[in-house]
């Protein structure tokens, strides 16, 4: 009876620990600094109390620990250095329990001899709720380029392409997408090394109707012209603005070529005035060859 309780009891610690989420390490302010910044790892451990160690890829021993945590242990860099750039990690153990380790996290340093890459949105800076949104990085050749969010300590994307631009692409736009985005690069061959970041770029969600109904230059806007006509605004990948018309065609305001429609309506009003008279005029002189005819043979007859 006894192991059998034993056995239950271990069953359900076994349990609760399996249940509970392991370890997380965080780096804040930002996962990239310049030389002489402060960082600080923090380790965030699911249960009060325990061991918290800090541990880097390519050094054997652990780098600080904590004990008696409460939730979190922090591990400080006060002034970063060029050999404290790395990939990092926390483990959290429990007397009697098997050690829990976090997920890896990088720690990189911003060199400002590589300029800072250009952000630009393809096609503009207004996303459409539902849509496709792609933000373009362009930067060194052939390195490792980085999408950052701000609020975001890690960069929510990477690209790796063979050329100077890379594509981020938010495939379905959703309301969490708005927010205030740039990018960075790594040269080639430095995991760890990296530019300093592009200038800010500004996303906002809209509806489709809300999209359609803004003046907006940053992508394609309608606007009710009339009831028949539908002016659409683009802009073009070079030079400004260009604006078409499809449906009726309105009279083009400030153009080289006259206005006649009135003229036509005033022109076509006197030519039917015009023959209208002649037309009665030529019926009264027909009367008027009519009754003489009459009166000639009506003298005729008389002087029979």
């Amino acid at each position: 009876m006894v192991p059998l309780l034993v056995l239950g009891w271990w069953l359900v610690v076994q349990s609760r620990v399996q249940a509970q989420p392991g370890p997380s390490l965080s780096l804040s302010p930002s996962h990239e600094l310049a030389l002489g910044d402060r960082v600080t790892l923090q380790c965030h451990t699911p249960r009060q109390g325990g061991r918290a160690t800090l541990h880097k890829e390519g050094v054997p021993y652990p780098l600080w620990y904590r004990d008696g945590v409460r939730g979190a242990a922090e591990f400080p860099i006060t002034a970063a250095r060029r050999e404290d750039a790395g990939r990092y990690w926390c483990q959290y153990e429990m007397e009697g329990e098997p050690p829990e380790e976090s997920e890896h996290v990088e720690l990189v340093l911003r060199d400002p001899k590589y300029p800072r890459p250009h952000i630009f949105p393809s096609p503009g800076a207004v996303g459409v709720l539902g849509t496709r949104f792609t933000i373009l990085c362009k930067g060194g050749h052939g390195a490792t380029f980085l999408l950052h969010r701000e609020g975001s300590s890690a960069p929510i994307q990477r690209q790796a392409p063979r050329g100077h631009t890379a594509l981020f692409s938010i495939p379905h736009v959703s309301w969490v997408d708005s927010g205030t985005y740039s990018c960075s690069y790594r040269p080639r061959g430095k995991m760890f090394v990296s530019s300093y970041p592009s200038t800010f770029l500004e996303l906002e969600v809209v509806e489709e109707e809300e999209e359609e109904e803004e003046s907006s230059l940053s992508g394609s806007t309608f606007f009710p012209a009339s009831p028949d006509a539908t002016q659409v605004w683009s802009v073009p990948a070079q030079g400004s603005p260009k604006l078409s018309t499809t449906g009726p065609h309105p009279p083009a305001t400030g153009s080289s070529c006259p206005n006649t429609s009135r003229d036509e309506d005033i022109d076509f009003t006197l030519g039917n005035t015009v023959r209208l008279g002649l037309g009665a005029g030529l019926l009264i002189l027909l009367m008027l060859l009519v009754a003489e005819a009459l009166h000639s043979r009506r003298q005729k007859g008389q002087g029979l």
